[in-house]
């Protein structure tokens, strides 16, 4: 219980030590990625999601994974299956 004032609390603490912090939940993060996938500019929204030194992934397990929309893949990493859902 708290979990997400935590990760706020640790991103904010990172900030303040002038560590880059990009904060979302693991599903906005699925959805965003899979229209970039789709709008095919994929590669260039997995940069902005690698670049921050922390990636804090709030929600994660919390609501279950859409099983329906295949998994995407940038091609360099390997494809996820519907069994890799939280």
């Amino acid at each position: 219980v708290g979990k997400s004032h935590l990760a706020v609390a640790l991103g904010i603490e990172a900030v303040r030590h002038r560590i880059s912090t990009y904060f979302v939940t693991f599903h906005r993060l699925v959805d965003d990625l899979r229209r970039a996938h789709a709008d095919r500019r994929l590669e260039r929204r997995l940069r902005i999601y690698s670049k921050p030194r922390l990636l804090i992934l709030d929600e994660l397990g919390y609501l279950p994974c859409s099983h329906r929309t295949p998994p995407i893949s940038s091609g360099s990493s390997p494809s996820a299956t519907s069994e890799d859902c939280p």
